[in-house]
């Protein structure tokens, strides 16, 4: 069932935020995408070296470069990543779902960036919470602050990925329907989406280092 709203263009665009807040925590695509988020967030980088700090920059670098899908797979598997195809196929699911999502609700172009970050992030956690069983089950295992903290930072992280990600591949998806290069529009909407990937990797990688730290396991 569609659960799009129409929206005025008349109306403030407070207006529109409260309307799809309600229509986009309960739309399928919107739900699919979500939990492709966990998805994305749970696929290991196959073959990275964390002791290696060049290896992520360069695969960075290598995403930038490229021109097609299939050179974005390059640019994991020559920088040492075995599963970049499993990785951009994903991306480019959110890339499909947003692109949905779009359609049904015309009245997002509206928005400035600060307003769909508002938007995304009630309506993800509206969602979140009929589902909540993650970071709050895992924290009341820790025995310590440091595991405690360490569950924490990288529930941060992966929050950052989601809501970047997002927010940056919607404004790009406006432009795929205003621009006539559909697959310069669409190659930049996969490498904001591995871009940033790659910063959830980092965060996470440091919320180890502050683990190790904090349980005095570095020399």
């Amino acid at each position: 069932m569609n659960q799009q709203k129409i929206v005025s263009p008349t109306l403030s665009n407070n207006i529109i935020i409260d309307i799809y807040k309600e229509s986009l925590s309960k739309d399928a695509d919107f739900i699919k995408m979500i939990h492709l988020e966990t998805q994305i967030k749970e696929v290991l980088l196959d073959g990275l070296n964390n002791d290696n700090g060049l290896q992520l920059l360069n695969i960075e670098k290598s995403l930038t470069a490229s021109n097609t899908k299939e050179e974005m797979i390059l640019a994991f598997s020559l920088n040492g990543i075995n599963n970049g195809e499993e990785l951009v196929n994903l991306f480019q699911n959110k890339v499909d779902l947003l692109k949905n999502i779009i359609n049904k609700f015309p009245n997002l172009h509206q928005l400035n960036k600060a307003e769909l970050k508002e938007l995304y992030i009630t309506s993800r956690a509206s969602v979140l919470l009929k589902n909540n069983s993650g970071v709050n089950a895992v924290t009341s295992s820790c025995t310590n602050d440091c595991c405690r903290a360490y569950v924490n930072n990288v529930s941060d992280c992966w929050n950052t990925f989601a809501l970047n990600s997002s927010v940056t591949v919607i404004f790009a998806a406006f432009q795929l329907y205003t621009t006539e290069n559909l697959i310069e529009a669409s190659r930049s909407i996969l490498i904001g989406i591995g871009s940033t990937k790659l910063d959830g990797v980092r965060c996470e990688n440091a919320a180890v280092r502050d683990y190790r730290l904090c349980m005095h396991y570095e020399q």
